[in-house]
């Protein structure tokens, strides 16, 4: 909390916005799997129904999810996004579309493996490079979710934008490394990528201008200030909220 500021842009967000924000943040350790919160997150939500009738009116239910996750809370992030297709559910990833390197080999020096205390070899990423099987989900997710806006757009170009403004899904991909960084190793060529196959899709769609803008504001790829411990800080939360 300290780190990010969490509580700060939250309050902060709810203040300029105007709307009610309930936030579940599910702490712990490296170890930890939360009850396995991405075959089950609609349990998180049971904190919900605690405050009604004492703090909400009775017979308040949720409406606007938002899953997200920094680093590793990616996948868990879009698993729960998964599980509520018939919701409403945006999406923000911090740093959390993932890479895993290629092949390792053995750390050598001075013509020895290297080992750890207690004897497991060191290894290291071969030529540096990686891939990612992540960017596959998220990239489909993201489309998906586009097709499906553009469904329920009505047929007059001047109501389409409208429309997307109010109840479009909004995407947010926001990363502490450059868009234009060539390293397969980092955070930041993974969401270049996305962001060039998020402006494909809108670019071959048959709607309004408009409309094709306001897709560009709810599905967002974009650089914030780091490191990527404290990508979330510096208000990058409360940017991803908005809109």
């Amino acid at each position: 909390m300290d780190l990010h500021q969490v509580e700060q842009q939250v309050l902060s967000h709810v203040k300029t916005s105007r709307q009610l924000l309930i936030a579940v943040l599910p702490q712990g350790s490296d170890w930890s799997n939360f009850g396995d919160l991405s075959s089950d997150s609609n349990a998180y939500l049971e904190v919900f129904d605690k405050l009604v009738p004492t703090f909400l009116a009775k017979g308040a239910t949720p409406g606007r999810v938002t899953a997200s996750g920094h680093s590793g809370g990616g996948p868990t992030a879009l698993e729960i996004a998964k599980q509520r297709s018939t919701d409403r559910t945006d999406v923000l990833l911090f740093d959390a579309i993932n890479y895993v390197c290629k092949e390792k080999v053995p750390v050598i020096k001075d013509g020895k493996p290297v080992v750890d205390k207690d004897g497991t070899p060191k290894t290291e990423c071969k030529d540096n490079i990686c891939v990612n099987g992540q960017l596959t989900k998220v990239r489909d997710w993201v489309r998906a979710k586009i097709d499906a806006d553009i469904k329920s757009l009505p047929e007059k170009p001047a109501d389409q934008k409208t429309e997307l403004q109010a109840n479009g899904t909004r995407f947010r991909g926001f990363t502490s490394e450059s868009l234009e960084s060539k390293d397969t190793c980092g955070y930041g060529f993974w969401y270049g990528q996305l962001k060039s196959d998020i402006e494909t899709t809108i670019k071959k769609l048959t709607i309004s201008e408009d409309a094709k803008n306001q897709l560009r504001q709810n599905y967002q790829v974009r650089a914030v200030p780091g490191p990527h411990e404290r990508v979330m800080a510096h208000g990058s939360l409360e940017a991803a909220l908005a809109g």
